[in-house]
């Protein structure tokens, strides 16, 4: 009952931008079912302000809904304002969410999530700009009896489908993935993915002594010739070590209702690599290292207690296990799984052992992250933001972390349903030129006083790209 003003408040929007002609809804990412998205374009630029100006950014925004449920719209009025006042073209997919039935879980998700930044980060070829035009809209419509693949698999590339975000103006070099919640952990996960897999393509161009020849076009994986990786990725509330997060709801008294440790397990386990025997991390005896041994031990009751697809799945699947595993409940690294490609080169930079860390993760292939997250929210704690945000900055990646203190009282759910405009945006009826100019900028100031903190945050990233 609660969220039905937020519901309708989501609706009103949705009309509104439609009626503007900034809305483009149901654009095919993929070939599952839920791989749609809806595409919020910025308002028209002024014609002073046009000279010169660059192309809009890209921003693509993950729904939450613990990877079992949520929607595209869920996040719209969020969408909404970010492409008003960033001016950029804002990509809200759908993804596959866990369903035993047809054999989606957590994996199906991060490959959908995958999927859905490769095509928004897309650079169009000159052949594709006359498709995009007349028969972008044909091909957008066949793209919707495709056949659905199996979770087991990975979707079809991504670059079988015209590149929307570019083509209605977005430019796919500025790109950044945000999410929230479950949607969170996709954004970073995916992020982290594609940047691995790109310093994989890269090192292999070296290994061919920088010949061309990049493949059959068969790979999923663009070259950066065609394809833009994100340069920000924004976390509002995400759990990055799902082991952690597992006993966390168990403690709660909600395991049993969630469906997350079943969503992860589909379709299977995973082979993980022991990386410490004693999760404290330390060698030797004494009565200190027992008492931490068992401190972290009786901290993991839970997730011990839990299937060992489970576990395992729980491990593979988290982005805090692949950067620093030791900071994980497991102490485990992904060794197969949507994520061992990043685990893998995890492991390469620590076992270099370089003095000057920042030196490992210098590149444009590297993304800079900003964790969101609040000291009340009692869904998804701050620790988990704060030990991935410590676990990146260890390793030499650009990382910021933003808590808001318990007294604030942000809630999980507050971080998409408070408005972060603080107040509505429509237009107002034309009359006295000043006094409509005064009105607008009284207004304005109180939106701005009552708007959600985290926006500014955000607003920030996106508008820096």
């Amino acid at each position: 009952m609660l969220l039905i003003p937020y519901a309708l408040r989501a609706l009103t929007e949705r009309s509104r931008a439609k009626r503007e002609g900034r809305l483009v809804e149901g654009v095919r990412y993929g070939p599952r079912p839920r791989q749609v998205a809806d595409l919020w374009l910025p308002p028209p630029a002024p014609p002073q302000d046009s000279d010169g100006k660059k192309r809009p950014a890209v921003a693509v925004l993950f729904h939450g809904g613990t990877w079992t449920a949520g929607d595209k719209w869920h996040v719209g009025p969020a969408a909404s304002h970010l492409s008003k006042k960033c001016r950029c073209v804002v990509v809200a997919p759908n993804y596959s969410v866990y369903s035993a039935k047809e054999g989606f879980g957590i994996s199906a998700c991060v490959e959908d999530a995958c999927d859905a930044v490769r095509w928004a980060g897309r650079r169009r070829r000159a052949e594709e700009v006359g498709k995009v035009g007349e028969a972008g809209e044909a091909e957008r419509t066949a793209t919707t009896t495709a056949t659905t693949t199996s979770s087991s698999s990975p979707s079809s590339s991504s670059s079988s489908f015209p590149s929307f975000p570019s083509s209605h103006g977005g430019d796919p070099t500025r790109l950044a993935v945000l999410g929230h919640s479950a949607g969170a952990h996709l954004a970073v996960a995916s992020a982290m993915i594609l940047a691995a897999e790109r310093e994989e393509e890269e090192g292999e161009e070296e290994g061919r002594g920088g010949k061309e020849g990049k493949g059959d076009g068969k790979s999923k994986t663009l070259t950066k010739e065609e394809h833009s990786l994100p340069s920000a990725v924004v976390s509002l509330a995400g759990p990055f070590d799902l082991p952690s997060h597992f006993e966390h709801e168990a403690r709660r008294g909600v395991h049993m209702m969630s469906t997350m440790a079943r969503a992860a397990a589909t379709p299977g386990s995973f082979a993980l690599e022991v990386v410490e025997k004693s999760r404290s991390g330390e060698k030797g005896g004494g009565e200190e290292r027992k008492e931490k041994e068992k401190k972290n031990t009786s901290s993991s009751l839970f997730f011990d207690a839990a299937p060992e697809e489970h576990r395992a799945s729980l491990v593979a699947l988290s982005p805090l296990a692949c950067v620093d595993p030791r900071a994980s409940l497991a102490g485990l690294r992904p060794a197969a799984g949507p994520l061992a490609k990043v685990a893998a080169k995890a492991a390469e930079a620590a076992g270099k052992k370089e003095k000057n860390k920042q030196q490992q993760r210098k590149g444009e292939n590297q993304a800079r992250f900003l964790f969101i997250s609040s000291a009340a929210d009692l869904v998804v704690p701050a620790s988990s933001s704060a030990a991935l945000h410590s676990a990146l900055v260890g390793t030499g990646w650009d990382s910021r972390h933003v808590e808001y203190p318990a007294a604030e009282g942000v809630s999980h759910a507050d971080f998409v349903t408070r408005s972060w405009s603080g107040g509505g945006e429509g237009g107002g009826r034309e009359g006295n030129a000043a006094a409509a100019a005064a009105a607008a900028a009284a207004a304005a100031a109180a939106a701005a006083a009552a708007a959600a903190p985290w926006a500014a945050e955000v607003e920030a990233v996106v508008s820096s790209l």
